[in-house]
């Protein structure tokens, strides 16, 4: 009878040990698929603040500050590039931050709530702080070895989350060759005297030699970083030779000239950022000066667009009327001008790109023979910087109107407002739909 009994009992606890341990599996394999697919969208979501700020350490070799959780900091951000990135809107309306602004709560918060209320659909961020320091807690090695970091922008993968979250397209500005704190920082690259000390321009800029692959290799890993972070787009800005100061005395480490112009040192460049931008799917732009528009010469500053063109998505010329010169077009003072200096600037543009289409459309490349593209698809590549300051003219509401219907009509893609204080003129924008 206790036989019977024990042998009975025995199969029970047999079967519910065996089917706690299968209920077991089962659990762990939830927990496994949870932590692969699911935890890391929700730390990415969840994580406070502080989680995502980098901890720092000083490595014992160099001092410089290095951080200890980049790792962790690549996750999160690769989780929020994949699931919030932004398609280029077919027609960008844009304002320009600075770094300080963006860094600022308060101030980045008014101008979402203001992209939130009007038409804008676009944000335009510097990465470099004036004078060319790095504003934001970059992980790039040149970045840390050369010291050149003043962090205004903290957790910047989580800034741009907070404008990706209400649809705004994220645009990251590098300036490239107007770099002082680089330039300090790398001196055998940089513009020079005779003497042997910095070259600097009117305003007391120092500037790289834009021949110098070092100073390329900086700045395309800046873009590659960014890009990684979750930014939409890289727009380059400062991609030229000097134009003011004694730049007679201006001595290059790097450039050959008797071996190269101004335009075939930047055409190089714009192949070499191509090259290692393109491949990854970065969406790129270029700032040019808006009277390049209107001429083919490279301006002695190496800007010419049939060089640029086939390097990047967009051309952003800064075709702000008041710095055109008076009599300009017949115009006394061409600020009084927006929509006629602006339309006009863009129209001539196109007419030099459309010659180089055809010119390129004669030819053949490995036997095949070139796609010539209309002439509306490459006015498309123009996204220009328009005028909302107080230059020349008081810039009211209706004149920046005037500036906006000169980008329409002339079939750009879009434009940016520029204001070095990030203070728009809101009742010159179109309400949010």
């Amino acid at each position: 009878m206790a036989h019977r009994f024990w042998k009975n009992h025995g199969q029970v606890g047999f079967i519910l040990l065996v089917g706690g341990l299968a209920i077991s599996f089962l659990v762990v394999v939830f927990l496994l698929v949870w932590m692969v697919i699911a935890a890391p969208s929700y730390v990415a979501e969840h994580a406070p603040l502080d989680v995502l700020s980098p901890v720092t350490v000083t490595d014992s070799i160099s001092g410089i500050a290095v951080s200890t959780n980049a790792e962790l900091e690549s996750m999160l951000a690769e989780v929020r590039r994949e699931q919030a990135r932004i398609a280029t809107p077919k027609t960008v309306k844009g304002i320009y931050l600075s770094s300080g602004n963006f860094g600022n709560t308060a101030v980045r918060e008014e101008l979402l709530s203001m992209i939130e209320r009007t038409e804008l659909n676009t944000a335009v961020v510097d990465l470099k702080n004036f004078g060319g320091s790095v504003a934001y807690d970059s992980m790039v090695p040149e970045v840390i070895r050369l010291a050149t970091k003043q962090v205004r922008i903290t957790n910047l993968a989580e800034r741009i989350y907070e404008f990706h979250a209400q649809g705004v397209y994220m645009i990251a500005r590098i300036p490239v060759f107007q770099d002082s704190v680089l330039a300090a920082a790398l001196p055998e690259e940089a513009v020079h005297f005779a003497d042997g000390s910095l070259w600097r321009d009117h305003a007391g800029n120092a500037w790289l030699d834009p021949a110098s692959q070092h100073v390329w290799a900086y700045n395309i890993a800046l873009a590659q970083e960014a890009y990684q972070l979750g930014f939409d787009e890289i727009n380059f800005d400062y991609i030229r030779f000097i134009s003011d100061g004694p730049v007679s005395l201006a001595i290059y480490p790097r450039w050959d000239q008797g071996v190269q112009t101004r335009n075939d040192v930047l055409r190089e460049f714009f192949a070499s950022m191509y090259d290692q931008l393109h491949p990854l799917g970065v969406v790129t732009s270029a700032d040019f000066f808006g009277m390049v528009l209107l001429q083919e010469d490279g301006m002695s500053i190496g800007q010419h667009l049939a060089d640029a063109a086939p390097y990047v998505d967009y051309i952003a010329p800064m075709v702000y009327p008041s710095h055109y010169p008076d009599m300009f077009w017949g115009y006394p003072n061409p600020a009084l001008y927006p929509y006629e200096i602006i339309y006009g600037s863009l129209k001539e543009g196109t007419d030099i790109l459309e010659k180089q289409s055809l010119l390129a459309a004669s030819t053949t490349v490995d036997g095949q023979a070139t796609i010539h593209l209309s002439r509306e698809q490459l006015a498309r590549q123009f996204r220009p910087w328009i005028q909302d300051f107080d230059l020349g003219a008081v810039y009211t509401p209706d004149m920046i109107r005037k500036e906006l219907q000169a980008a329409y009509d002339a079939h750009s893609s879009g434009w940016v407002l520029w204001n070095s204080r990030n203070v728009y003129t809101e009742d010159a924008l179109g309400k949010q739909e």
